[in-house]
């Protein structure tokens, strides 16, 4: 009978034969090799010979028992390690053993869909009273005195950033189209536009008074720039707002989340409302890394900031859509990490926004999440903009 060897990343060996080995169609298939080298460490392989071996017995004698003992073997990982075992499998083309954890994957996120409410409320009540239940209204309602709690008083914010210069033609249009859109009152949203530098003296002079201006630091992302500079400039410009940490500069300018934290500490020193970008690759996500990267963004600015007033979180992931329930998600995330790394007030009162594209296209569902405070998008969605400013009046 022919034996396998396969080996782990970290040098580790282990043996497969007879119907064991046979559960993957790599060797099934006629590999050439007694040696099979597995990219996954011997923790994660371990347990796929395990899988193997035990699979192997059970076909022998009862396909039903096999399966049932393949579900429970599954339900014990949790979801970063179910990853990591879907990729060796995947490489060894063991079939069952995918289809199994494809299949404890969307039981989970199923079941985080379906009682996403009941998490939600149950976090809150640990930091307003057991006898609190949460409504849509961002408002905790206290069954014991009948009165509603503020959960703060934090309006809507509605950012529209152009990365791209336009024809002196075309930034007419765009400001008389936004001119003559109705807006909420200002206790309502906030309406941020960020135009690009060549147009924005004339979008200040020209836009209704309604309308707040934002910009960004154009120096370098090197760790010794003063940025005091930038700061002292957008001052002078008599402009409130400025854009931090897009994907952009992440990306491209190679920012860190130290540089961030330095940079959200220097605006506010000078008055600076702040909109400052958190957010993940395509590739974190996939890992299941969102949220350490996203709060370790957020730490970067705590470290560096102790009052966080006119401070936004907008969550702008890179290069990739998510749905109005992801970004609820990250945002119901975010909210939690500031209520218990700095306080319950400071979690209550910071606006958290999503910023980028939306998966489901579903905006109208995306702002009826309870901790989206507002939307972030390009100058190309303006249209879609204005719409937004229009249901954020409906939802109020």
């Amino acid at each position: 009978m022919r034996k396998f060897i396969l080996r782990s990343s970290d040098g580790k060996s282990y043996e497969l034969e007879g119907k064991a080995a046979l559960q993957s169609r790599m060797i099934d298939d006629g590999s050439p090799e007694d040696v099979i080298p597995v990219p996954s460490p011997g923790d994660i392989l371990d347990m796929v010979v395990v899988y193997c071996q035990r699979q192997a017995e059970l076909d022998l004698s009862s396909p039903s028992q096999s399966c049932t003992w393949s579900l429970g073997f599954i339900d014990k990982l949790d979801r970063p390690t179910l990853s990591r075992h879907l990729l060796a499998a995947a490489y060894l083309n063991i079939d069952s053993l995918q289809a199994v954890i494809c299949q404890s994957m969307s039981d989970q996120i199923q079941c985080v869909f379906q009682n996403y409410p009941l998490f939600r409320e149950r976090a809150w009540k640990s930091s307003v009273g057991s006898s609190a239940s949460l409504s849509l209204a961002g408002k905790v309602n206290s069954t014991a005195t009948g009165e509603t709690i503020d959960m703060g008083p934090r309006r809507f914010l509605a950012v529209c950033h152009w990365e791209d210069e336009q024809s002196t033609y075309k930034v007419k249009k765009i400001v008389d189209r936004l001119n003559n859109c109705h807006l909420p009152p200002s206790d309502v949203v906030d309406v941020v536009v960020r135009p690009p530098p060549l147009s924005q003296s004339f979008m200040k002079s020209s836009l209704r008074g309604d309308f707040q201006l934002a910009e960004e630091f154009l120096g370098s992302n090197a760790s010794d720039y003063p940025w005091e500079l930038d700061a002292q400039l957008i001052v002078k410009s008599g402009i409130p707002w400025v854009i931090l940490g897009c994907s952009n500069a992440r990306l491209l300018d190679g920012e860190s989340n130290e540089i961030l934290g330095k940079k959200v500490a220097c605006s506010r020193r000078h008055g600076l409302k702040v909109i400052a970008c958190v957010g993940e690759t395509m590739k974190e996500r996939e890992a299941f890394r969102t949220m350490d990267v996203v709060t370790a963004q957020a730490r970067a600015i705590a470290e560096h900031v102790s009052k966080w007033e006119e401070i936004v979180l907008a969550y702008t992931p890179s290069g990739h859509a998510v749905t109005s329930y992801q970004a609820q998600e990250v945002l119901a995330g975010l909210r939690m990490w500031l209520r218990d790394n700095l306080s319950p007030e400071v979690a209550s009162a910071t606006r958290l926004v999503y910023g980028g594209s939306l998966g489901d296209a579903n905006w109208e569902e995306l702002i009826r999440q309870p901790d989206v405070d507002g939307v972030y998008v390009g100058g190309a969605m303006l249209e879609l903009f204005i719409d937004i400013i229009k249901l954020v009046e409906k939802k109020g």
